[in-house]
């Protein structure tokens, strides 16, 4: 009787222990399942920085093709504004052109009474009609 009493408390033991086992296991398990839940947390949330990342690059690059394309519609303003001054300044230089040409030849040269002065308009006179001819 004793016998079976020790061959019982011996499987009891080996019962505790084999029980004692399983549950470490199991203990093992819901620690590694929650390792693997705070990686899996963690995986996301840092999936998360890299989408908003990737958003505020994309705002980034708006804004800037924005400013590019304001800079470029100033520039093309500016190129055309210069341009309408040239042109602007063409004109001004071929209506000046044509006073001079008119008070030139409706200049009355006999009204010069200094000799020398009516002599050296008369010399210069050829000259002032080509220089606004060349201008035109």
């Amino acid at each position: 009787m004793e016998e079976m009493h020790a061959i019982k408390l011996s499987n009891a033991l080996e019962l505790k222990e084999r029980t004692v086992r399983i549950l470490e296991s199991i203990e093992d398990q819901a620690a590694e399942q929650m390792r693997a839940a705070q990686a899996r947390q963690l995986l996301d949330e840092e999936e998360m920085a890299s989408f908003k990342r990737r958003r505020l690059l994309e705002e980034e690059e708006i804004a800037s093709a924005k400013i590019r394309r304001q800079i470029n519609e100033e520039e093309l303003a500016s190129a055309k504004t210069r341009r309408e001054m040239d042109e602007a300044n063409t004109r001004l230089i071929k209506i000046n052109a044509m006073i001079a040409e008119r008070k030139l030849l409706s200049f009355d040269v006999s009204s010069i009474s200094d000799p020398a002065a009516r002599k050296k308009f008369l010399d210069l006179q050829p000259q002032v009609m080509e220089d606004n001819t060349d201008s035109k």
